[in-house]
């Protein structure tokens, strides 16, 4: 399934690379080596996804809420987790 990041901001990727607003560039170890990395950084941003909530496979609806609320702030996404990057505060609006 491909979500779109909604954000506001160029959409082309050489322009958000040109943008410094847009990516982190860092030195980091890998395999006990010092390297730079280059990644997205959207401070900034959202994404809209559908999905089915079925209540009774034992889940209430503010339970799965809570669930998406702290991944993100204690878990994340993206590749440097392990170094605090990628929180974010998750929510899920029910639509009927």
């Amino acid at each position: 399934m491909n979500v779109p990041l909604k954000y506001e901001g160029p959409k082309k990727i050489e322009e958000l690379f040109d943008n410094r607003q847009f990516h982190s560039r860092l030195s980091v170890g890998v395999q006990g080596k010092r390297v730079m990395r280059v990644r997205p950084q959207f401070n900034v941003w959202s994404m809209c996804l559908a999905g089915l909530f079925i209540p009774d496979v034992g889940l209430n609806f503010d339970e799965l809420s809570d669930l998406a609320e702290t991944a993100g702030l204690t878990v994340g996404i993206g590749d440097n987790r392990v170094n605090g990057y990628g929180r974010f505060r998750g929510s899920i609006v029910e639509v009927k």
